[in-house]
């Protein structure tokens, strides 16, 4: 009887789900990039997931070295998930377009648990993923490791064009633009990478990802 019981709860379960992915409201909306799609404290509102683009969301964060923010870093890109997934009733960081970018948006009220906890599971190993990508080692590491991830995850696994520019680099790894351009350079010398305009063709993502530990500034 239990196990009967069990099974027909899965039924009804996903059937829940299913219903209310064919009734909800998915709301698409452009930003272009530097625009906020919600700021820190804003009241919780809504699930978003990332069509096109780059997501920046940031939270407090403190270094011990070259202190430029009190933001830790997390990039959002597609397929990703973001705001509104751990039962906050404000939320607890800015969401940032990076670049050019395109979001859906899914209404939190009437939202089975069903769905909403695999999105917030998935949006916490994301946040953990890139933010120690981000955040860890020299600026040269941090560089090249960026540049790996989002070449991997977002534009092409085995190399190819990162639309970033050095300024909006050096904000997603909270950095001087100036330590930026010098590894940036000192990489394109290795024939790691091409700089072209706004953006960076990536030519060796394992050596990217091989970077040893050296202080570059």
């Amino acid at each position: 009887m239990s196990g009967t019981k069990t099974h027909g709860k899965r039924v009804d379960s996903s059937a829940r789900v299913n219903r209310w992915l064919k009734d909800a409201t998915v709301n698409l909306f452009s930003y272009d990039p530097g625009h906020h799609i919600y700021r820190e404290n804003d009241e919780v509102g809504a699930v978003f997931k990332v069509v096109r683009g780059l997501v920046l969301t940031t939270q407090p964060f403190t270094r011990s070295n070259y202190e430029l923010s009190d933001k830790c870093a997390c990039v959002c890109g597609p397929g990703d998930t973001f705001g509104g997934l751990f039962g906050d009733e404000m939320y607890t960081e800015d969401a940032i377009a990076f670049v050019k970018t395109q979001v859906q948006t899914y209404r939190l009220e009437g939202m089975p648990c069903e769905v909403l906890l695999p999105m917030a599971q998935e949006a916490a190993r994301n946040q953990r993923e890139t933010t120690a990508v981000v955040h860890g080692g020299s600026v040269r590491t941090r560089v090249a490791r960026t540049l790996a991830l989002l070449c991997r995850k977002y534009f092409c696994a085995n190399g190819g064009v990162v639309s970033v520019t050095h300024q909006t680099l050096a904000e997603l790894i909270v950095s001087r633009r100036e330590s930026v351009t010098r590894v940036l350079n000192e990489l394109e010398m290795r024939e790691y990478i091409t700089l072209e305009r706004a953006s960076v063709v990536v030519r060796d993502v394992i050596a990217l990802e091989n970077i040893i530990h050296y202080e570059f500034d």
